[in-house]
């Protein structure tokens, strides 16, 4: 459903009560249990009424409608004078309670630090008129409270989606040593254009900080969260780091997923109760229609003792990621089975005009726009010697084509000649496991290029850098859970390390090209090969140079672990296209599927949308290089 439409200037507060919902606000207000001492002092209502009204100029700011107010603090909808920009404006009014000042500058740092898409970005701390405050990026949507309040629920892919993107933010932050204490819907904003953004921080505290113990005779502790989202070793007073923030958003998935809270009472010590001691609902006897992945995902994040949580949110994010692309599975496979008689007949046509990759039988391909003939099969065992980039040794014939290798500090890794030619990219609507965003094009390739032979080792990283992030470790097992800045980063070392050399990731169009390794199928897929040529539906990685090569000397382009390309990811076209090379900002790709997916999962049209500056568990990565400009061998082109 679309809410913006109703509310374009409606964002909500996180972390403070909606005065249009008084259940909801008792319920998502911060629990406080605080001595009288503690009490926030607060600036007189009367002039902070007069101060802060609608229209008014305070300081840089022109303050329109309030967007939401706590016990010590406001938002207000600003434009910033000096830029023309309009804000959030958050202000401490509780100005006489240092505790509170303190807090507050916590949140402000806090938020600048965290680089994220989805964490709400800081522009500006300040004091104007001994008022503390900081200036937020201005967001037009609604929060997911307000949205579960107004009936909304979200399908079981959104639901995912958005516990993924809050995810990523709450791992950056993770990575600045924080955690957010107070995750809830209310603290997520969905914006019109249906991105996730994480706020308010006001109770962070940094991975490790030890959280004081409940009193209940009024004594000095006091215990700080929202009690239906609070973590068992928060509700024990016991030290919070990034997994207190797992359970809690464990606590918005079941939420998400089944309309529900799993733990319900008037009762905050209740709850809290609830949260140490009593199991969840199992989500699934809520609504059954749940997947039994979500259900283990959300099950796993609400275990009692942090260690039998996911022990990071890069764990999080791999086990939901996972999940989803079974559930997508599944679907595609309930939809071939319903029109199985009209693939059928489909089926039956492709046979009589098959597609052709490289070469064939001269009949052109009518199902694709501009498909022409390719009499001659590109021989790559056949061809002349390349011309060899600066850096590779000198080139070798064998069974496979041409090689060259390169060695630096001691490490080699070899490198294929692919010729250029001409393939028909993507999948057919027919074919089982085809996605809709695999659509088939031809694509022209005018140049050769050199291909690693393996995706990068764990040994040459290492070397590289100086670090192996892989969870298990052996020197010639892939390297993995990196992002596409780590892999440019090891490319921008490995260039640095050796004169003339310029190695960079493969384009999409590239990698499929050299997977397909000018096969004579629609496209090749783990469902066709063996145990011994793809390291699919295992329980680890395998060492780089143990799986079988294809038919141009490349090995695992499926399976063991999926590989970054250069490309922003984008949809395809239906014309065709000469050295297709989309870049720009956004997401990104990878390609070949990883040891833990099934055969479906992996083949040589398969995408994988990726964010480009988030670590992925099971991605690697495989280098190449441009062949020499002009160097084209006999046979190739289009």
């Amino acid at each position: 459903m679309s809410d913006s439409s109703n509310h374009p200037l409606a964002p909500r507060r996180p972390g403070i009560g909606d005065p249009a919902h008084p259940q909801r606000a008792e319920r998502d207000a911060p629990l406080s249990i605080t001595t009288p001492s503690g009490s926030a002092q607060l600036a007189d209502p009367d002039s902070i009424a007069t101060m802060f009204a609608s229209g008014r100029c305070w300081g840089d700011f022109e303050l329109f409608e309030k967007l939401g107010q706590g016990g010590n603090g406001v938002v207000f909808r600003a434009r910033q004078i000096s830029l023309g920009r309009e804000v959030a404006l958050k202000v401490l009014t509780a100005v006489g309670d240092e505790v509170q000042r303190t807090r507050f500058r916590a949140e402000a740092k806090a938020l600048a630090r965290i680089d994220s898409p989805n964490v709400v970005k800081v522009h500006l701390i300040g004091e104007h008129l001994g008022f503390p405050f900081f200036v937020m990026e201005y967001l037009r949507g609604r929060d997911l409270g307000a949205l579960l309040e107004s009936g909304w629920r979200p399908s079981q892919a959104e639901a995912v989606t958005i516990i993924i993107q809050v995810a990523r933010g709450l791992a950056i932050a993770a990575v600045h040593g924080l955690c957010h204490r107070d995750i809830k819907p209310a603290n997520v904003m969905r914006t019109q254009d249906h991105e996730i953004k994480l706020m308010d921080f006001g109770l962070v505290g940094y991975i490790g900080d030890h959280e004081t113990t409940i009193s209940t005779s009024g004594g000095a502790g006091s215990i700080s969260g929202t009690a239906h989202y609070l973590s068992p070793e928060q509700g024990s007073g016991l030290k919070a780091d990034h997994r207190s923030d797992i359970y809690s958003l464990g606590i918005v998935f079941f939420q998400l997923m089944t309309g529900r809270l799993p733990f319900e009472s008037s009762s905050a010590l209740t709850l809290i109760y609830h949260h140490v001691h009593a199991d969840p609902p199992r989500p699934r006897s809520i609504d059954p229609s749940i997947t039994a992945d979500y259900e283990a995902v959300i099950l796993t994040c609400l275990k009692k003792a942090p260690q039998d949580r996911y022990q990071t949110m890069r764990d999080l994010i791999s086990a939901c990621e996972r999940a989803l692309a079974r559930q997508r599975r599944s679907r595609v496979l309930a939809i071939g089975t319903a029109v199985a008689g009209f693939a059928t007949i489909v089926l039956a046509l492709v046979a009589f005009w098959p597609l052709h990759l490289v070469g064939g039988s001269g009949v052109a391909n009518p199902a694709v726009p501009g498909m022409e003939a390719h009499p001659e099969r590109i021989n790559t065992v056949a061809m002349q010697a390349p011309a060899v980039p600066p850096g590779l040794g000198t080139p070798r014939h064998d069974a496979y084509g041409w090689c060259a290798d390169l060695v630096v500090h001691g490490i080699t890794q070899r490198f294929r000649y692919c010729p250029g030619g001409s393939f028909i990219m993507g999948s057919p609507v027919s074919e089982r496991d085809h996605r809709k965003d695999e659509a088939q094009h031809q694509v022209v390739l005018s140049q050769g290029f050199w291909l690693a032979d393996t995706t990068c080792p764990q040994d040459l990283y290492r070397a590289l850098t100086g670090a192996n992030p892989s969870p298990v470790h052996g020197d010639r097992l892939p390297v993995n859970y990196l992002s596409r800045d780590d892999c440019h980063h090891f490319c921008q070392a490995l260039n640095r390390a050796v004169p003339g050399l310029v190695v960079r990731l493969p384009w999409e169009a590239e990698w499929e090209y050299a997977c397909r390794s000018g096969a004579n199928s629609a496209t090749l897929s783990a469902r066709q090969l063996t145990k011994a040529e793809a390291c699919i539906d295992a329980e680890a990685p395998r060492p780089v140079d143990m799986s079988k090569p294809n038919a141009w000397g490349l090995r695992d382009m499926l399976g063991n672990v999926a590989q970054w390309c250069e490309d922003q990811y984008t949809a395809y076209g239906t014309q065709p296209v000469t050295d297709p090379r989309p870049h720009g900002v956004g997401d990104g790709v990878g390609r070949g599927g990883c040891w833990e997916d099934t055969l479906g999962d992996c083949n040589s049209a398969r995408r994988i949308r990726f964010w480009t500056d988030f670590p992925a568990r099971d991605t690697g990565f495989r280098l190449a290089i441009d062949a020499p400009h002009g160097a084209t061998a006999p046979g190739e082109g289009p």
